[in-house]
Order: C-alpha cells, then structure tokens, then sequence
C-alpha cells in the first residue's frame, strides 16, 4: 500500500442547506472515525479526494487537520449521488496500533497463462 497525503479541514456539524453550499463550492463533507476517539467532521476539495476514490489500489491515508499532527486513516466508504455521479460524503476510518482491520484489496492478474494463449478461459474461484 502506498501513502497519499490528504489537507482537510474541520467544519462544525450543519443544517443540509448548508453541507449543500460546500458542495457547490467544489468541496465534500465527511467525517473521522477512530476507535476511542470523537468522530471529526471535515472537508475536502473535490479535486484532492479524487485520486484515492477513482484507483484501483488502496492506500494509506496520511490525514492533516490545520495546527494537528497528521493521523494515519483508510478510506471506509464513499457515497455517490445517483443522477450526478458526483461524491457527496465520504467517512474516513483511523488506524490504531494493535487493532486488526478489514479492508477490501483488489486482485489484478497479470500476465497470461500457456492455456489462455491458446484460447483457453481462466477461472477466477474466491
């Protein structure tokens, strides 16, 4: 897993109308949890979430907050708007040493097998 650095910034817990003028504004709410801690509620440009949503690797989120230590986290969900397509929330998961945690990791095959190359199928079983 490769580390990404992510700049956020707190907000404090609104009405809808106003989580909807931040997304306007080109940023998407979210929120941080950690075990034995309060959840944060932060923000973040659109343009900045986007690499660790639209990949197909998972990373380790290196979150810095204004005047705090950074805090190492893994993307937990991501909520879409159905017509849009667009990310509207997004909810941040916080790594504790000693905590066993899991998550989803793609599987790429690569190369090709003797029996593909002549015309073969290769069965995926999980």
């Amino acid at each position: 897993m490769s580390e990404i650095s992510l700049k956020a910034s707190k907000r404090s817990l609104s009405t809808k109308g106003a989580v909807n003028q931040l997304r306007k504004s080109g940023s998407v709410p979210g929120v941080y949890y950690s075990k034995g801690q309060d959840p944060i509620a932060l923000s973040v440009t659109e343009n900045d979430l986007k690499p660790l949503v639209y990949t197909a690797e998972t990373h380790l989120v290196d979150l810095q907050l204004e005047n705090e230590e950074p805090k190492k986290c893994v993307i937990k969900n991501v909520q879409f708007d159905p017509v849009s397509d667009k990310m509207i929330h997004f909810d941040l998961q916080g790594l504790t040493v000693g905590q066993t945690l899991q998550i989803e990791v793609p599987i790429l095959f690569t190369g090709q097998a003797i029996g593909v190359r002549e015309g073969g199928v290769v069965q995926h079983h999980l």
